[in-house]
């Protein structure tokens, strides 16, 4: 059974990812970020921190493609 953390990017989801990563709670297989085109800036900006916190962690990239994906689309709007 794989385990995805629905991540929204606030608070509490943060944590989880970070616990996870620090190996506090179960290492998680992947982490989805539903991605409204929306988001601030600075919402992004943590995300790419996030990404690269996560596969430092060693959460294998495939898993974690929810966020390089988010990465590879928004790039731009962050450079901006």
């Amino acid at each position: 059974m794989m385990r995805l953390l629905s991540l929204g990017a606030g608070v509490q989801s943060t944590v989880l990812a970070l616990m996870s990563a620090d190996g506090t709670l179960p290492k998680v297989d992947g982490a989805v970020f539903a991605d409204t085109g929306w988001e601030p800036k600075r919402v992004y900006e943590h995300l790419f921190r996030l990404r690269d916190v996560l596969s430092a962690a060693g959460i294998p990239r495939q898993c974690a493609a929810a966020l390089v994906a988010l990465s590879q689309a928004t790039e731009r709007m962050v450079a901006a």
